[in-house]
């Protein structure tokens, strides 16, 4: 069997988008919504996996994905603490609890990879700590920093409405 790489700055990409929500919430309405958002809060967190980190997780090619999947998968299964610590450091800058970030980690895998069952041992696994280059993600264009403006307001409406 092939070893699989796993990056822990696979899943520090996609929660990026949450840090990038956050800033653009703060220039767009002085954080109003970001300051409503509730990271104890199950559905809160939720809301934020499908609106912001879905659909960027569906614009990445199929290496991508292949990527994120085994980097989550390796996360959530085994407790190797050097591959965590990278990816809590990325969730620092949200100031958001351990077991928040435990939820989000577990929740992403539903989220994006519901029914797929994987069975691999930690040693079926190679782990890379590089930087991902710009070739392996897609940023976000100016073009498409308008249609936060659209993003920011479902959320919004949906906390709201919980």
């Amino acid at each position: 069997m092939a070893v699989k790489i796993v990056n822990p700055f696979y899943i520090c990409f996609l929660s990026s988008n949450i840090l990038f929500f956050r800033d653009f919430d703060e220039i767009q309405t002085e954080g109003l919504i970001f300051n409503n958002i509730d990271f104890d809060n199950c559905k809160h967190i939720n809301i934020l996996l499908n609106e912001l980190i879905k659909p960027e997780f569906m614009r990445l090619n199929d290496a991508t994905k292949l990527g994120v999947m085994y980097s989550l998968y390796y996360v959530n299964k085994f407790n190797n603490k050097k591959y965590f610590s990278v990816v809590v450091e990325c969730f620092d800058y949200l100031d958001i609890s351990s077991d928040a970030i435990d939820y989000i980690l577990k929740s992403l895998w539903e989220i994006l990879f519901d029914g797929v069952e994987l069975s691999f041992e930690e040693k079926d696994f190679n782990i890379s700590f590089k930087p991902l280059n710009d070739h392996q993600v897609g940023y976000v264009s100016k073009t498409e920093i308008k249609g936060m403006s659209e993003v920011a307001d479902i959320i919004y409406e949906k906390i709201l409405n919980l």
